[in-house]
């Protein structure tokens, strides 16, 4: 049951955040609320963006490393 209302958690939050504009217009009220979480969503994924971005060099690093260089063909 818990990683199904992780799940759950994670859709809404995803719902929200993808249906923002149309929830602020439905609701003029929670627009600045709706706004800041837009916000932290894109940093958020601007992080991890960069996280990813990081891992997969060092990847790259680690086989170059290994390998003695550049991939072989044959």
């Amino acid at each position: 049951i818990g990683f199904a209302l992780a799940v759950l958690a994670v859709s809404l939050a995803a719902i929200v955040y993808l249906l923002a504009p149309e929830i602020g217009r439905a609701f003029p009220g929670a627009k600045p609320w709706l706004q800041s979480y837009a916000a932290w969503v894109e940093a958020l994924r601007a992080k991890s963006d960069a996280l990813y971005s990081a891992g997969i060099e060092r990847i790259h690093s680690l086989i170059e490393r290994f390998t003695g260089g550049g991939a072989q063909t044959s």
